[in-house]
């Protein structure tokens, strides 16, 4: 049986994952290399989900985040090369991809919209060009959007929880943006089988292929737990990036039984 190592394991779609995972808790920003050598059974699968996400995040300390973003995933991949691992999964972003109202394949057009997509692309550049005689042992996912209750407060799912808040004067703007998305959960479990996919190669979306309104999704989150949304606090508008859905074409060729129907959680 393929050993499946992680990193991120305590972050919003790490902890959702099998406890059959083993977690890697290493600091990536220090020098790690034996260690982490020493840790890793040749011939496992390895999924990095660690990242410090969001531009504002990113720019409170840029040092580390090039340390984790940027310099951590080459640095794994070299590991997991050494150690004749089966496949080694690097968890991209959407945000990569050029504005468009079209569906996004993988071939979609690429411009990054801000800090944390660009070292995405960067590191997605390095691991093709490292992986260049052993290619069927990378997967590049790029992960669609995120929406569930239980998640940070900078994610659309704080807003939701901020919005239940019946003492917040919160509001949320742009809530006809269409989005495409996936619970934690499902993300979670579907890394886990495309880390075990040997046909599931390079680059790959993450998603519905199911464009879903914020308004919408807000609406459903609040039915699904029996709460009375303030739909005034819903401020209508599109930002600079209006549609983002992706095409999971490919990844359906390759994994057809995979359930990836956006099924929001109740509030806890």
């Amino acid at each position: 049986m393929t050993k499946i190592y992680a990193t991120g394991t305590t972050g919003t779609i790490g902890k959702c994952l099998e406890r059959s995972i083993n977690s890697v808790n290493i600091d990536l920003t220090k020098n790690y290399t034996d260690d982490l050598a020493e840790l890793l059974d040749p011939g496992g699968a390895f999924i990095h989900l660690a990242a410090i996400v969001g531009d504002d995040a990113i720019k409170r300390d840029l040092a580390v985040a090039k340390k984790l973003n940027s310099e951590s995933p080459i640095k794994l991949a070299e590991i997991c090369l050494s150690k004749n691992f089966k496949k080694f999964v690097f968890v991209s972003t959407s945000h990569v991809y050029a504005n468009s109202n079209e569906i996004l394949h993988e071939n979609s057009p690429i411009n990054p919209r801000g800090i944390y997509s660009e070292q995405k692309i960067a590191v997605e550049e390095k691991l093709i060009e490292l992986f260049s005689n052993s290619p069927e042992k990378l997967c590049i996912v790029r992960l669609f959007s995120i929406l569930d209750w239980n998640m940070p407060d900078f994610t659309l799912g704080g807003a939701a929880r901020k919005l239940a808040d019946k003492n917040s004067d919160f509001t949320l703007s742009n809530s006809d943006d269409i989005r495409d998305f996936l619970t934690p959960k499902t993300v979670a479990d579907t890394l886990v089988k495309i880390s075990l996919c040997d046909s599931l190669v390079g680059i790959v979306n993450l998603s519905t292929a199911t464009g879903t309104s914020i308004k919408e999704a807000i609406g459903i989150m609040f039915a699904e737990s029996n709460l009375i949304l303030q739909n005034f606090r819903l401020l209508p508008g599109t930002s600079n990036f209006p549609t983002i859905i992706g095409s999971n074409s490919k990844l359906l060729s390759n994994l057809p039984d995979l359930d990836l129907n956006w099924q929001p959680s109740s509030i806890s």
